[in-house]
């Protein structure tokens, strides 16, 4: 099996994406994985996509996201062709604001690769005719800026793809209705509900119930998906909101930052603040900022 490395298809300075446009695949493309992920859009033809040992049909408006080390491939090709968008995301840091309150981007770049094999690909996002026109034109302007050396143009590359990663949420939200699953719909809904409410009181119980799941199986699947438990999800944004609001508060006090935070006990607060980020609140504010 071919093995691709993000050190030989990704650059090592500048933004960490790779766009591939127009591949074709007129007789397929045998097993292969790599170590960084892939958003894939069909733009024509049919084939047939194997993953994990699952086989599906995909077609013109068809996106999906391969998590990296996915073994996979494309059989039965009929004048296949796809767009692929490669990119690392340990080394692409985007400021997603409040993009993880979006079920839709929770459902597509988060839960259906995991939620794929059982869901027989219904779990995919399918583009309209006018939908699939839009993402291309978004991801010619992420290749032209890729391409450029002016400055200011990885700036706009990253810029782009973050608008494209907006513009297929929504899509894959509007299209929820009728066309997602609704156990990955669920979970998704409990995972932005955490990422929007995470400073109030958070019961993982109520979370589960809210994605019709079992205390343990939620728990297991959001570790999947997300890449930590929910408690220490939870604690990580409360922790990085605090710090928000120590550097830009003046004199901030500590029991304070806690309570918008979310914390209830400001010394519970200083102790997971102090190993988190290495230093205490108080000093943590009081630290140069330069500019």
């Amino acid at each position: 099996m071919q093995r691709f490395s993000k050190s030989e298809w990704l650059r090592s300075s500048g933004p960490p994406i790779r766009v591939q446009s127009g591949v074709s695949h007129p007789h397929g493309q045998p097993m292969h994985d790599h170590d960084f992920d892939e958003l894939v859009i069909v733009t024509g033809g049919t084939a047939l996509h194997t993953a994990g040992g699952h086989s599906w049909p995909i077609a013109a408006g068809d996106v999906f996201v391969i998590k990296g080390d996915c073994p996979h491939e494309y059989a039965k090709s009929e004048s296949l062709t796809i767009v692929n968008i490669l990119y690392d995301a340990t080394r692409l840091v985007l400021p997603l604001e409040d993009l993880p309150a979006m079920k839709g981007y929770q459902a597509l770049f988060r839960l259906e690769p995991h939620y794929r094999p059982t869901e027989k690909f219904e779990s995919r996002l399918r583009l309209s005719d006018g939908e699939l026109k839009r993402a291309l034109e978004l991801v010619n302007a992420l290749r032209t800026e890729l391409n450029q050396l002016s400055p200011g143009s990885r700036f706009m590359a990253v810029a782009a793809f973050m608008q494209l990663i907006g513009f297929l949420s929504r899509c894959y939200e509007a299209s929820a209705a009728t066309d997602a699953p609704r156990n990955v719909m669920r979970m998704a809904e409990a995972i932005a509900y955490l990422e929007q409410n995470y400073t109030k009181p958070l019961d993982i119980g109520e979370l589960a119930e809210k994605a019709c799941l079992s205390r343990r199986h939620f728990q297991r699947v959001f570790r999947l998906a997300v890449g930590e438990s929910p408690l220490h999800c939870i604690l990580r944004l409360r922790i990085d909101h605090a710090a928000g609001l120590l550097e830009r508060e003046t004199n901030p006090r500590v029991d304070e930052v806690a309570r918008a935070a979310g914390f209830t006990d400001s010394n519970y607060f200083s102790r997971v603040f102090r190993r988190t980020m290495g230093v205490s609140p108080r000093r943590y504010a009081r630290r140069p900022t330069g500019g």
